[in-house]
């Protein structure tokens, strides 16, 4: 006998050119391919526009590329979205979430947006049928600590590590609130850690 029910399977996903991106095994008529420039590794994924849920869990973890956001959305069933923690769409999702209704689900739409030749990445967060606006502003920072201008290596580079500390610190305080609500699925969707 074995169980085979995928019901409580969790999905994960990424954002990529501007898309939400489900990696698969391989190819299928809905992926695209593509090369993984770090590595050289082909892989196939399916894109999408957007993805809508409740945001039940929410988390860090040391990646193969450094730090990383999760972000477990429950439907139909768990997605965790993982984004690099010191990137644009993660510093735009963490600025709009003290103004996200946590009750109610989210739409998570990534962008890409050129000015100039820099390209911005971020993800917006909507509710409802609107933007959720950053809590956290150039013209109205809060008490998020500024990025600071450092020498590496000769070169003039902006380190965020203060503004990263402040964010896992507030990702742990609103995940610890989101697992007192739900502690099923918030306390163990994407967890890396087994059961027992």
């Amino acid at each position: 006998m074995g169980l085979n029910s995928t019901a409580n399977s969790v999905t994960y996903l990424s954002v990529q050119n501007g898309k939400v991106a489900k990696r698969v095994q391989e190819p299928t008529a809905a992926s695209k391919s593509r090369t993984v420039e770090s590595t050289g590794v082909v892989v196939h994924e399916e894109l999408f526009d957007s993805i809508t849920g409740k945001i039940v869990a929410l988390g860090t973890r040391e990646g193969n590329f450094g730090k990383e956001l999760k972000i477990t959305l429950a439907d139909d069933r768990a997605y965790v979205l993982q984004l690099k923690l010191s990137s644009g769409p993660a510093s735009s999702f963490l600025r709009a979430l003290p103004n996200v209704d946590l009750q109610k689900p989210v739409t998570l739409i990534p962008k890409i947006e050129m000015k100039g030749d820099i390209k911005r990445t971020s993800v917006i967060i909507a509710q409802g049928d609107k933007g959720v606006k950053w809590a956290f502003t150039k013209d109205a920072p809060g008490d998020l600590p500024p990025m600071k201008q450092i020498k590496v290596k000769g070169k003039d580079v902006w380190d965020d590590s203060d503004q990263l500390a402040y964010f896992e610190k507030m990702i742990t305080d609103i995940n610890n609130k989101l697992s007192a609500v739900a502690p099923t699925l918030g306390s163990d969707a994407g967890s890396d850690d087994l059961p027992f």
